[in-house]
């Protein structure tokens, strides 16, 4: 997950000891332009100090914030804002329920002002998100 670094494919070499036995190989790994937080565990309800969102988070533009629940004795509604692509969910909707989410793709930088996130409905944690070039 790229917060902010650059996405794509990057080589690396693995290696693992067992006893005297020594293995390596090469791998490719394609790193996705994504950010993904799991904001809500089962049973979050209205524990808005349960929510796992952090409490900073650097982005570059483009890169897409893909905000999931897990909770099912709720639903949970996501306030955004501070800059273009930080868009808040709407309000008029139910929220998210267990397995939906919801995509932010911030297309400009926010600096120097940060935006901010958090679970509408139930408060809790904020993440202040700085949107880099």
């Amino acid at each position: 997950m790229p917060t902010n670094a650059d996405a794509g494919a990057g080589t690396f070499n693995l290696s693992a000891t067992h006893n005297a036995d020594l293995s390596s190989t090469d791998v490719t790994l394609d790193i996705a332009n994504e950010w993904i937080l799991h904001f809500a565990p089962d049973g979050t309800g209205s524990l808005g100090s349960a929510h796992n969102f952090p409490g900073s988070l650097i982005i570059k533009v483009g890169a897409k914030i893909r905000l999931i629940s897990d909770d099912t004795t709720d639903t949970h509604l996501i306030h955004a804002d501070g800059g273009t692509g930080l868009i808040h969910q709407n309000v008029a909707g139910p929220g998210l329920s267990a397995g939906q989410e919801y995509d932010l793709t911030p297309t400009a930088p926010n600096t120097p002002l940060a935006g901010h996130l958090y679970c509408h409905y139930h408060g809790g944690p904020v993440t202040v998100v700085t949107v880099v070039p």
